[in-house]
């Protein structure tokens, strides 16, 4: 004599339809952390371009200060040599060059 038994739950309380939400809501969340990560790196992005920027011009404007001093420290050394200003200038105009 030979039997089998056969079982199937006919109600589980819900939990399938549970688990179910329950991991579309953990996938949902995964995509909601992947897209704010992307807009961190996005920002990130941005700003360091500016920063780039605002140091290229900041670089331009150190070297036109840098070639103005030069021009003026040599106005400064042929007035000295002419008798018209002292060692004092020439000694504080390199030293605004070296700042």
């Amino acid at each position: 004599e030979a039997g089998a038994t056969l079982t199937q739950m006919l109600f589980d309380g819900f939990a399938a339809n549970s688990e179910v939400k329950r991991q579309e809501s953990r996938v949902e969340s995964a995509a909601h952390r992947v897209h704010e990560t992307a807009e961190f790196v996005a920002l990130d992005i941005v700003e360091s371009y500016l920063e780039v920027l605002r140091q290229r011009e900041l670089l331009g404007i150190a070297r036109t200060n840098v070639q103005e001093h030069l021009v003026m420290l040599n106005e400064i050394r042929s007035a000295q040599e002419a008798g018209r200003t002292t060692a004092a200038d020439i000694a504080q105009a390199d030293a605004r060059i070296a700042a």
